[in-house]
């Protein structure tokens, strides 16, 4: 089945053609990730008042395991042809830097407007008020950062990145191929063309699921 295409964006001024290409993934397993499916309601709750959580260790140990999986995957697309020439980046949360660095050994570029959709501590980096994520203010910062046919990995957060994916994906049924897990994410094609129009187009799924043992 071919991918949908979604013009969801509306244009903003001037602007050049550019396209990027994208694999946006969810962070590991937080410490909050941990408490919010605890057996005990009252330390669910706990969950959303951690400030910025970092990775469980056990979040820790199943990015290292699926390192090397993954970019043996995204190189088998030939997405990951030479590392230096991908911008690796993240939110500015704890949680998915640590991840980015876990999964590809630099650390990642911290870009604005890809943060996860909540006003909770959870999603607070240290002492700084929380910003809402917004993909297309995010595209626009994230490509000016590439060259012409750049490319982009990016790791975030599950509501945000599973809430795009639904907006992608109106046009096409490709339900249950990605669950927004841990570690899960998705190709996107993006084209900014004259006058800046945004194009969004939904590629492959990678899920983690099956691929790392607990």
């Amino acid at each position: 089945m071919p991918p949908s295409s979604s013009s969801i964006f509306k244009p903003r001024g001037p602007g050049t053609s550019k396209s990027v290409q994208m694999f946006l993934l969810r962070h590991g397993r937080s410490v909050s990730n941990e408490l919010l499916t605890h057996p005990c309601a009252s330390v669910q709750e706990l969950g959303r008042w951690v400030l910025d959580p970092p990775l469980s260790q056990a979040g820790v140990a199943e990015t290292r395991a699926y390192a090397q999986i993954l970019r043996a995957r995204l190189a088998q697309r030939a997405f990951l042809k030479d590392d230096e020439t991908i911008l690796i980046c993240s939110s500015g949360l704890l949680r998915a830097q640590q991840t980015a660095r876990l999964l590809f050994g630099r650390d990642p570029v911290v870009v604005p407007h890809f943060g996860e959709i909540g006003n909770f501590p959870e999603n607070t980096p240290g002492k700084e008020s929380y910003q809402a994520p917004d993909f297309e203010k995010f595209v626009r910062y994230a490509a000016g950062l590439v060259g012409h046919q750049g490319r982009i990995i990016g790791v975030g957060h599950g509501l945000f990145l599973g809430g795009l994916r639904d907006r992608l994906m109106e046009e096409v049924d490709m339900r249950g191929e990605w669950e927004g897990s841990n570690l899960d994410g998705y190709m996107v094609e993006v084209s900014i063309g004259p006058g800046s129009k945004i194009t969004a187009r939904i590629g492959d799924s990678m899920v983690l699921k099956s691929e790392v043992s607990d």
